[in-house]
């Protein structure tokens, strides 16, 4: 990855007759005060062909793409889980109650058909042994690793698409 500094275009620089085409476009200062551009480069071009714009724009995309998945991402790791015929809230808030009823369980040796009422995502409230809060958990840890397989291969590709998750693969 080429890091370079330029003053005039935050857009496109040009080198010896070739168009680099950049990634991530940010401002910057330099170390003598000098404010401009770093540039992180994806390639480069031959000026011969029209491709200014067209690195511009998929510049701009790449970059929306990439802070539109990382959103998206987030919010499928802390959206509600559907198991045992309920909807489970698992953002992190959720995810600590869970621990701290498993654990007490545990160490207090709770029977496995000891219940405690859990409010789920809709409100409302369900009979719930530690084992069951304990499946909700490993759902969740599986399907959290699911998204970011998915969401590293996308990285890894050319992000021009955007990024989506398809639960199950």
């Amino acid at each position: 990855m080429i890091k370079t500094y330029a003053k005039d275009r935050p857009d496109v620089m040009r080198l010896h007759k070739k168009i680099l085409v950049p990634v991530k476009i940010e401002e910057y200062t330099d170390p003598d005060g000098n404010d401009g551009y770093r540039f992180e480069l994806l390639g480069v071009a031959d000026t011969g062909q029209d491709l200014a714009d067209v690195a511009v724009k998929t510049a701009l995309i790449v970059q929306a793409n990439k802070d539109i998945a990382k959103d998206y991402r987030d919010a499928l790791v802390d959206s509600d889980i559907s198991l045992l015929n309920a909807a489970w809230q698992v953002d992190l808030v959720a995810r600590e109650r869970m621990g701290t009823v498993i654990d007490t369980a545990t160490r207090n040796g709770y029977a496995e058909t000891e219940t405690v009422k859990w409010i789920l995502a809709d409100n409302t409230t369900r009979d719930t042994t530690a084992s069951e809060l304990g499946q909700v958990m490993d759902a969740y840890a599986l399907r959290m690793q699911n998204i970011f397989q998915q969401y590293n291969a996308w990285r890894a590709s050319s992000m021009t698409e955007s990024f989506e998750y398809v639960e199950g693969e």
